[in-house]
């Protein structure tokens, strides 16, 4: 099957209508429409409905607890990976100012060895 396309999706923006693509389109198998014996291309209308397995109290609260986590988790990558690329731009300024201070000393000493006219 190909071109498959989501018709209708309850509820709209979970995921269901793309598993169902995927699954369409690596998973069914149909014979083609065949008119006077000769294969045609065709429309099928094909529902689905996806249900959760019966849990109880328990498994729904580790499996709420187990998102969660992976939520927290994610918030927590993302912070860190703000704090990596803040590092890194303090890295780089560091790594300029480190190929300027050896610079320095050359600097303060032409300055400072200057003679002022009236010094002794």
């Amino acid at each position: 099957m190909s071109g498959c396309v989501v018709t209708e999706e309850i509820p709209k923006g979970v995921g269901f209508g793309e598993a169902t693509i995927l699954l369409a389109e690596n998973e069914f198998r149909m014979h083609p429409k065949l008119e006077r014996g000769i294969p045609v291309e065709g429309t099928v209308l094909i529902p689905l409905v996806f249900k959760l397995p019966k849990t109880s109290a328990a498994e729904r609260a580790a499996i709420a607890a187990e998102t969660a986590a992976d939520e927290a988790a994610a918030r927590d990558a993302k912070a860190f990976a703000g704090v990596i690329a803040a590092h890194r731009t303090a890295l780089s300024v560091f790594s300029w100012l480190s190929l300027l201070l050896p610079l320095a000393p050359l600097v303060l000493l032409a300055f400072g060895s200057r003679r002022r006219p009236g010094d002794a």
